[in-house]
């Protein structure tokens, strides 16, 4: 279902303002018809929507997220310690991130 958004060439940043645009359409399109019909209900049901909504795309994105991280997790870990990607699959228990990490980094070690 969100499989572009665990795509590796997927860029994110590029969707963010659309997902909001889309989270924000429903609660938009149920105010505007209260404001057409000057319905007071339909007004104040905006805020219940909006929450659905917003809840809805927590949930969605969560899943993709948790996804990805169970798909790439020691990926990611391995990138953000060492600053590369990962040039084995083994990734065995020989396998060192501090040889792979620049040599000002492993100073901090």
């Amino acid at each position: 279902m969100l499989s572009c958004l665990v795509s590796p060439a997927f860029d994110s940043t590029a969707f963010l303002p659309f997902l909001g645009a889309v989270t924000a359409a429903p609660a938009l399109a149920v105010v505007t018809a209260g404001h057409l019909l000057d319905n007071p209900s339909l007004l104040w049901a905006g805020v219940p929507v909006s929450v659905t909504a917003g809840f809805v795309a927590y949930m969605m994105l969560g899943r993709a997220g948790s996804e990805t991280l169970i798909k790439r997790g020691p990926e990611l870990l391995y990138l953000m310690r060492t600053g590369k990607a990962q040039q084995d699959k083994g990734g065995g228990p020989g396998a060192s991130f501090i040889k792979a990490m620049p040599k000002h980094r492993q100073q901090l070690l």
